[in-house]
């Protein structure tokens, strides 16, 4: 996220030499900030069955965000560490429920003219959770833990302090992310139902893609994204071989489609004769946005800060008061050929560099590949508000001459 700040002035002459100025910092080692929040999932189904429910997942959580000096060999020198604790207010029966969350942001921050500048060049998370599809299984409860670090291809500048009302920037995109998964009930891998082991993710400037995996049974799959709004996705596994390839979207007069080409082969052992390849081709409803050609970039983030917040919204009940509060909005959308396409909101209101409540709303829309027809909607609601701040000593000033 990055937002800006005015450049100093004095309204006439610089004095030269010019002067050595001191900024204090705006994350400073120790400070140790207390959370409360909310987080509500919905899945919702077009046209719901008894085996294709719609269902909700809600929790109330704990967090705790702690500014520490990196360990030797991180990509920054600043961890912004945040721990999570969930309760489930209301359990979905289905899935994986949080239990815990720990995320390090790694972080540098530099005086530069008028100000601070604070730029995040990675990432690491590792998040707890039960597992309830594989429980429901057998042999559960399964405790799923994943590990997901990322990398800027270049260092995402977060925000130069002081903020400027109406200051307004796209974020570049361009990362790779790396998960690494394990499903286990008492040390046993979970070999009854089919997740990811591991998976990577490289992002480019303009969104496209390539994301490859790997899972427990042996299967792979590979995802590829081309600049144009093409794409392959290509399965394998013991018994089979899947391709599927998708065309930029053409209007042939009635409308615009997406064409796709489906290759099914699958292994029956000892068959005769041996099953014989399928391809078949579709011509799915533009799911799109606009019902046109695909948006570029695929993946868009802008961030602009609004301004001084004089209150904070009703949502954000129970935040301790600080001083100096500002308002960041944040707006995403992400394209992928794949059949989704999801949007993020968020406001986060913060005071010197730490967030007083931030609140979010995430809406991703899957739809079928073959057809374009919507098949769920997940809506995910967040709300985070500050419970207590423990300030740690400011006497670490950064210089700029």
């Amino acid at each position: 996220m990055l937002v800006l700040s005015a450049c100093g002035g004095n309204g006439g002459s610089s004095p030269s030499p010019r002067p050595s100025v001191t900024v204090s910092p705006v994350l400073v080692p120790g400070t140790v900030a207390q959370y409360s929040g909310t987080d509500i999932i919905t899945h919702v189904f077009p046209n719901p069955t008894g085996t294709q429910a719609n269902y909700t997942a809600g929790y109330t959580f704990k967090l705790t965000r702690t500014v520490e000096n990196a360990t030797a060999g991180a990509p920054a020198a600043l961890d912004v560490n945040a721990v999570a604790a969930y309760t489930t207010t209301q359990d979905p029966g289905t899935g994986v429920t949080k239990v815990s969350t720990t995320t390090d942001t790694f972080e540098n921050q530099a005086a530069v003219s008028g100000g601070t500048s604070i730029s995040e060049l990675a990432s690491k998370s590792v998040a707890t959770g039960i597992d309830e599809s594989a429980g429901a299984l057998g042999g559960g409860p399964f405790t799923k833990v994943v590990t997901t670090t990322t990398a800027y291809a270049s260092p995402l500048s977060i925000a130069v302090y002081p903020l400027v009302a109406g200051a307004s920037v796209s974020e570049p995109v361009g990362r790779t992310v790396t998960t690494a998964a394990t499903d286990a009930n008492g040390g046993t891998p979970d070999t009854a139902t089919t997740f990811d082991t591991s998976s990577t993710d490289t992002i480019n400037s303009d969104g496209s893609y390539t994301f490859s995996q790997q899972l427990s049974n042996g299967e792979s799959q590979t995802t590829v994204e081309s600049s144009d709004g093409s794409g392959t996705i290509n399965a394998t596994g013991p018994l089979y071989t899947l391709s599927d390839t998708i065309g930029v979207p053409a209007n042939p007069g009635t409308g615009f489609t997406i064409p796709i080409t489906t290759y099914k082969q699958y292994v029956t052992t000892g068959a005769t004769p041996a099953p014989t390849a399928t391809t078949l081709a579709f011509s799915a409803a533009d799911w799109y946005p606009g019902n046109a050609a695909p948006i570029a970039p695929f993946e868009t983030d802008t961030v602009t800060v609004k301004g001084a917040a004089t209150t904070l919204p009703s949502a954000c009940a129970g935040a301790i008061a600080e001083p100096n509060v500002f308002e960041i909005d944040t707006s995403e959308a992400t394209l992928n050929i794949d059949a989704s396409y999801e949007t993020e909101s968020q406001q986060s209101f913060t005071s010197n560099g730490t967030p007083v409540c931030v609140l979010r709303t995430i809406t991703t829309s899957a739809y079928a590949l073959t057809t374009g027809v919507l098949s769920q909607t997940t809506t995910e609601t967040y709300a985070q508000i500050l419970t207590s701040l423990t300030p740690a000593s400011t006497s670490g000033a950064l210089r700029k001459t």
